[in-house]
């Protein structure tokens, strides 16, 4: 089996840009999801319960998109460190086998 620790760095890379576009993406959802209760609910009799639950939801999907986000950063780390490992195998299995 080949294993190409540059392949596996670009992919790293592109696991991290995912997780800061995922970041990203929901810093500018979260605050229209925040807002959209208050703005909708008006005076009624329901309207403060309706903003809470709305507000909840929106507290809850923040920590989920940010648990998915460090996730995402944990896996490019992982995936980045499992290069360098790579790379190593590489050069050192290269120069075992150098002849001099």
């Amino acid at each position: 089996m080949e294993m190409d620790p540059l392949a596996v760095s670009r992919e790293a890379g592109t696991v991290l840009t995912v997780s800061q576009h995922v970041t990203l993406a929901w810093q500018d959802a979260g605050v229209a999801v925040s807002t959209i209760a208050s703005n909708v609910a008006g005076d009624t009799p329901s309207a403060p319960s309706l903003v809470a639950s709305a507000l909840a939801c929106a507290t809850a999907a923040a920590s989920a998109m940010e648990a998915l986000g460090g996730t995402l950063e944990y896996a490019a780390d992982n995936l980045e460190s499992c290069a360098r490992g790579y790379s190593a195998v590489d050069e050192e299995t290269a120069e075992s086998l150098r002849i001099v």
